[in-house]
């Protein structure tokens, strides 16, 4: 008990690094405690996410209330103005019908919808490549050390924990690194700056755990080339995958597409569909349907208002669904609601750890 407890020691002092918020200050925390004071506690995290979920639904909200707005003022005037009497340019009383309406509407949602799917599409595949990395880093991680710990069974147990805490550091380096600061935090190009130092740290630690295999087949002679072959490649894909996933946060759309998606997104849910899909519902009415005013005076007017207002919204509402979230994920990896929670892979990367340090020390 007491040497388990003098090796933890020994680790909180070998794990000694700055706090992320006071940086240049030395602290005897372990990785664990730094990834969790970074995060915050839980509530800072949940209000965090809840305004993440605000912004994301006024920004859905926003422009599909718009123009359902500006539709249903356009549906209002339609059926108060006077009606085009027969004789002028139509066969009986009633705005007259025009083909392009519908037409219109058909190959703009069509073309809106296949930008706004590759968009979707672009995004996702960064987010999932996101998981498979992080997932792949744990894992190369859990492998470095049982391919150094097979390595050189006979060496010192501090030798091992410093190993451990080698591995821990680099994971959560990767974590406070590429999750970032909140981007209200008004430090956080200081913060990013000092995590990506600590990435490298961390990177450089367990090259020296790598090149220790050199040493160790000179001192006992032992022919362990091929364990060092794959041991600087494993060194060499973890610094390859947080190359890659710190791409993913910085990753666009290219300009011109993105910026004709966007554009032609806000044209269509707050201009053209609404004004389009109110002249559909007046278009082509019958003179009993002209005389009753049925689209606003009929006692059952009220079902075609719900009904334009419902589908004029949830049409809406979907366009601008599509593209804020193609939008959100195109850096998967930071603090809002929809992005991979990288700090979900640290605490089972610690649980394996733990259980290896344990079968170790009992096959000891």
């Amino acid at each position: 008990m007491r040497d388990s407890h003098a090796k933890d020691e020994q680790m909180r002092r070998e794990l000694q690094r700055s706090r992320p918020e006071n940086l240049g200050q030395v602290d005897m925390d372990t990785p664990t405690e730094v990834l969790e004071r970074f995060l915050g506690v839980s509530e800072q995290r949940v209000a965090i996410l809840a305004r993440s979920y605000s912004k994301i639904v006024a920004a859905v909200l926003a422009p599909s209330i718009f123009g359902t707005t500006i539709g249903f003022l356009f549906y209002y005037y339609l059926t108060k103005v006077d009606y085009p009497t027969p004789g002028e340019g139509n066969t009986h009383a009633g705005w007259p019908k025009i083909p392009a309406v519908t037409v219109v509407l058909a190959t703009l949602g069509g073309a809106l919808s296949f930008l706004l799917v590759f968009q979707l599409t672009w995004a996702f595949g960064g987010w999932k490549s996101a998981k498979h990395w992080m997932g792949s880093t744990t894992a190369l991680l859990k492998q470095l050390i049982v391919l150094l710990d097979t390595a050189g069974p006979d060496r010192a147990d501090e030798e091992l924990d410093a190993l451990d805490s080698s591995c821990r550091w680099f994971c959560a380096a990767i974590v406070i690194s590429l999750k970032g600061r909140p981007a209200e935090d008004e430090t956080y190009r200081e913060h990013d700056k000092e995590a990506r130092r600590r990435v490298v740290r961390a990177h450089l630690r367990l090259g020296k755990h790598v090149e220790s295999i050199k040493q160790l087949e000179q001192k006992e002679g032992k022919d362990i080339t091929d364990v060092y072959g794959r041991a600087y490649c494993i060194h060499e894909t973890l610094l390859l995958n947080y190359t890659d996933m710190k791409r993913l946060t910085t990753q666009k759309m290219p300009a011109l597409l993105g910026g004709l998606t966007r554009y032609l997104t806000y044209a269509y849910v707050c201009l053209i569909f609404p004004l389009l899909l109110a002249y559909a519902f007046v278009m082509d009415l019958n003179d009993t349907q002209v005389d009753s005013e049925i689209l606003w005076e009929h006692r059952r007017s009220h079902i075609f208002i719900v009904m334009y207002l419902a589908s004029c919204l949830l049409a809406s509402t979907y366009f601008v669904s599509l593209m804020e979230c193609g939008r959100v994920l195109l850096n998967p990896v930071g603090w809002d609601a929809t992005d991979v929670q990288l700090e979900d892979w640290f605490g089972p990367f610690i649980e394996d750890l733990v259980t290896l340090r344990e079968a170790r020390h009992e096959a000891g």
